[in-house]
Parts: C-alpha cells; sequence; structure tokens
C-alpha cells in the first residue's frame, strides 16, 4: 500500500515539476512528512551543480521524486530503528555533515577563481625559500633508525 501511494505521489509530482501545481502545493508524503513543490525546489537547488540530476523532461522528475522519496523513506526507516539515537552513529554523522559543508563552503568560495600557470609558478619562485628540507636526522642506535626507515616504507 505505502509503495502504490508513494508511487502515485511521485507520478502526480512529475506532473507538477513539469509546470502544473502551485510551489506551495503538498506533492510527496512519506510518513507523516509532507513535500511542497517549493521545498523539493530548494532542496534541488543546493544540491551541488556538478552531481546534481539535470530534470528536462517528465521522466527526469519521475526518477529526482523517486531518488528523494527513497531518500526520504531510509531517513525515516533509520529513525525507526534508533539510528539518530545512537551516539557512534551521530558521531559518524557530523563528521560528514562537517566534511560536507566544508566542502560546499570551498566550493562557493573558489566557483570563479582561475589561477594561471604563470601565477603558480611566480607564487612558487616567491615561496620557495619558506619550505623545511631534512638533510639529516640522526637516531640514537641502528636499530631505531632501521624501525623507522620501515614505518616509512610502510
Amino acid at each position: 500500500m505505502m509503495r502504490t501511494k508513494l508511487t502515485f505521489l511521485l507520478a502526480a509530482a512529475a506532473a507538477l515539476i513539469a509546470g502544473c501545481g502551485a510551489e506551495g502545493e503538498v506533492i510527496l508524503t512519506v510518513g507523516e512528512s509532507s513535500y511542497t513543490i517549493g521545498e523539493l525546489a530548494d532542496y534541488y537547488a543546493r544540491l551541488d551543480p556538478a552531481t546534481r540530476p539535470i530534470i528536462s523532461s517528465h521522466e527526469d522528475a519521475k526518477d529526482y521524486l523517486e531518488a528523494f522519496g527513497n531518500k526520504a523513506l531510509l531517513e525515516k526507516a533509520a529513525r525507526e530503528a534508533g539510528y539518530y539515537e545512537n551516539p557512534m552513529a551521530v558521531a559518524e554523522y557530523e563528521i560528514w555533515r562537517r566534511g560536507n559543508l566544508i566542502n560546499m563552503l570551498q566550493q562557493r568560495l573558489t566557483a570563479d577563481v582561475t589561477v594561471t600557470e604563470e601565477e603558480l609558478d611566480a607564487w612558487t619562485k616567491r615561496h620557495i625559500s619558506e619550505g623545511v628540507y631534512i638533510s639529516l636526522i640522526q637516531f640514537s642506535s641502528e636499530a631505531e633508525a632501521r624501525a623507522a626507515h620501515e614505518r616509512l616504507e610502510a
């Protein structure tokens, strides 16, 4: 029954995204959560432009909404299974989320930055003296030196 309802809603949603329906109209319901055309459009706009799907047809819209609905179903199942209360799962999610936010910020900040080979060469020449070069490392014994070498080679 749930799958049939979801399929029906996805088909309706695809039609709505194709140009019919208002931005505030609910087009997808997963459990007790409802999503409007505007919310789905906002979510889509926040996706990484390099990896988000291109929606140029009714079928593309249906595929996008089906993927969104499946994601919502998985999140609901994870919540019901207690993953959102599991400290290890929450910590892993936070690590992933922070990394994702950093990547998104970096992409925004560097989207219009271009560096030519000449600029890179000039910067390297100006800052080459800041590099650290090691010419000698002393150890207290040959065994300690061999152990360090093995760790480096591993």
